[in-house]
C-alpha cells in the first residue's frame, strides 16, 4: 500500500495555540479517476502522551486533515 505523509496545521485546544501534527494517508486509486484519493490512516503528535484528545479520532487537527 502506498502512503504519503503531510504536516497538518491547526488550532490545538489542549495547548491553546496553533500546532502541527504529521498525518499519514493511504493512496487510493479508483477506476475511472485519473487522480488518486487519500484516506488518513494515522497521525503522530509529540503531545499525544499527555493530551486528553484521542490522537486520530477526536483530535481537532486530525479531523481537519481528512482531505488533502
Amino acid at each position: 500500500m502506498a502512503t504519503v505523509t503531510r504536516q497538518v496545521y491547526g488550532y490545538c485546544p489542549y495547548l491553546d495555540t496553533d500546532y502541527s501534527i504529521t498525518v499519514e494517508y493511504a493512496v487510493i486509486y479508483s477506476l475511472g479517476k485519473h487522480e488518486p484519493g487519500y484516506k488518513p490512516i494515522g497521525a503522530d503528535c509529540d503531545e499525544s502522551e499527555a493530551c486528553p484528545y484521542d490522537n486520530g479520532n477526536k483530535c481537532p487537527i486530525y479531523e481537519g486533515a481528512l482531505y488533502i
